[in-house]
């Protein structure tokens, strides 16, 4: 009885179908739900992968192949097909069009010390559906600019209109050591579709400054251009503290796609007034409508102490979309009163 529950058991694992999840099956994605979704599809993976290669094992040793020795031998455990290219994966081809000449699938659990670093085969990459031509390179080099692929992730571009020349994908999970830290090929950004020129600088340097997801902030009140850095929206301990404090060149800051004029600041400061998940946090404003002088935002994990205990500069707090007028106070009592700790 207990084989057959075995069998009956392994017979699933092994006819256990990944399916990626799908990043148009939604209209108005919610970012960190298409990045946990992107990360638990990952682990998904692997842990299907690993089952199935188990399940597989165990059969051969329970049902029909004995192993060496009178009968048949034992049949190879190959490891599952990758799963269908889909969300999170990127196609390399052979071609600058995408027209055929496929040549491999890569994405964040690629091994890419797999693929040659000669040779120059990676033409063009296929990233849902659309077809990024690139500078001819390697496939090991191809794996290490592009692999870490997601919709909310940054594309950087030789480009100051981000209309070709695509040199690197980065993402919050990116080793940015990966990359070059010499040249200026990096002369823009692509997030969430939106471009914006950048000063020229080397590869390295702008994955240091561009592969977070939170708010972007800019030299420009408009932010029309000279983006500075892109902001962690998940807590991290010491980041901010790692970035000049010198100097107000933080003059605004784009949210969730709208540009926020902000008292020119350092970009420390602004790395500790923003650096959060704008989609769950309270955001403050020196505006008893909430329409513009937006000066901090912070939600349950921010620590209060950051911001200032002096001055009024808090009149109105947005919470989920709402603008209330409050008593006018510092920023600091303003977190501490509606959300912060």
């Amino acid at each position: 009885m207990k084989l057959l529950n075995l069998f009956a058991l392994t017979s699933m694992l092994v006819g256990f179908d990944v399916v990626m999840p799908n990043a148009n099956a939604q209209s108005g994605p919610i970012p960190e739900l298409d990045q946990c979704r992107y990360q638990c599809s990952q682990r998904c993976v692997r842990t299907a992968r690993r089952l199935r290669r188990q399940a597989r094992e165990i059969l051969d040793l329970c049902v029909g192949n004995p192993g060496p020795g009178p009968g048949p031998g034992p049949t190879p455990n190959p490891y599952p097909p990758a799963p269908t290219p889909g969300y999170g994966y990127v196609q390399v081809h052979k071609s600058d069009s995408c027209n055929g000449s496929l040549v491999a699938t890569i994405g964040p659990e690629t091994r890419c010390n797999q693929f040659s670093n000669s040779g120059s085969d990676a033409w063009a990459i296929s990233i849902d559906g659309q077809c990024k031509d690139i500078s001819d390179i390697s496939l090991g080099k191809a794996c290490r600019m592009f692999k870490n692929y997601s919709p909310y992730a940054a594309k950087v571009y030789k480009s100051d209109s981000c209309g070709s020349s695509l040199i690197a994908i980065m993402g919050p999970e990116t080793s940015c050591n990966e990359f070059d830290n010499y040249g200026s090929d990096a002369w823009a950004i692509e997030i969430n579709g939106q471009c914006t020129d950048i000063s020229d600088t080397s590869v390295r340097k702008a994955c240091n400054r561009f592969k977070h997801t939170g708010p972007t902030i800019f030299k420009s009140d408009s932010c029309s251009g000279a983006a500075l850095m892109r902001l962690p929206q998940y807590k991290q301990p010491g980041f901010c503290d790692s970035i000049s404090n010198s100097g107000s060149d933080a003059w605004a800051v784009r949210v969730q796609g709208k540009c926020y004029d902000i008292s020119d600041t350092s970009p420390r400061r602004a790395c500790k007034m923003f650096s959060v998940n704008p989609r769950r946090a309270v955001k403050v404003y020196k505006s008893d409508r909430c329409s513009s002088s937006l000066v901090a935002m912070f939600d349950a994990e921010t620590n209060c102490s950051e911001f200032s205990s002096s001055g009024s500069d808090a009149w109105a707090v947005e919470v989920n979309g709402q603008c209330q007028d409050i008593s006018d106070m510092s920023v600091r009592d303003a977190c501490r009163r509606f959300g912060g700790y």
